[in-house]
């Protein structure tokens, strides 16, 4: 059986505190990169795609104002789940150094698992849960953003609204789960270097 992590070495406390600030950064800068670009192309907000925005804008709150404070909202939501991720991850991580892929990925499902009365397994726990939800939000949202800003300056003139409304539903899929599959790889490199290797 492998045991949980129970130490935190200094190093990578300072690991996860740079960690956290490039994350910050790069969520900020995608976020702005998709505003800047929706400028760009669509000055009127002809344009915009975003659900929560449409909705204000159908409520007669539209305005660059508003879509500003959408933007902003997200960000914050987006810095704060990272910030869950980073700081309740290491609750998941084998005390071991060496463990595999396939152990590792066994005990963080195993580690406050949801049981039946006969101690069988139901469900992961709902705090994995939540750290998968919140890396998944925090970077995906980063990472739909940048790509809604190179869609704005490259390819909006060229696409037709059916391919637009598409795309506005195969895309967030596609990148939110890509974004999940990146977590359990980045969960188990960040064990790696937390316990060693």
């Amino acid at each position: 059986m492998i045991e949980a992590t129970t130490h935190k070495p200094a190093a990578s406390s300072d690991l996860a505190r740079a960690e956290f600030a490039v994350a910050t950064v790069l969520i900020v800068f995608a976020h702005v990169c998709d505003a800047v670009s929706t400028y760009i192309s669509s000055p009127d907000l002809s344009r915009e795609v975003n659900p929560l925005y449409l909705k204000l804008d159908a409520l007669g709150h539209g305005g660059w104002a508003t879509l500003l404070t959408v933007k902003g909202i997200g960000v914050v939501l987006s810095v704060v789940m990272f910030s869950y991720y980073v700081g309740g991850r290491r609750h998941f991580y084998p005390e071991r150094a060496g463990a595999s892929f396939s152990e590792f990925l066994h005990f963080t499902h195993g580690k406050d698992a949801l049981r039946r009365g006969d101690g069988s397994w139901v469900a992961p726990s709902p705090r994995l849960l939540g750290l998968w939800m919140a890396f998944t939000v925090a970077v995906g949202s980063a990472a739909y953003s940048y790509c809604l800003a190179i869609g704005n300056l490259l390819l909006t003139p060229y696409l037709t609204p059916v391919v637009i409304r598409v795309s506005d539903v195969v895309a967030p899929a596609a990148v939110f789960m890509l974004t999940a599959v990146v977590f359990w790889r980045t969960l188990y490199d960040d064990y790696r270097r937390a316990v060693g290797r």
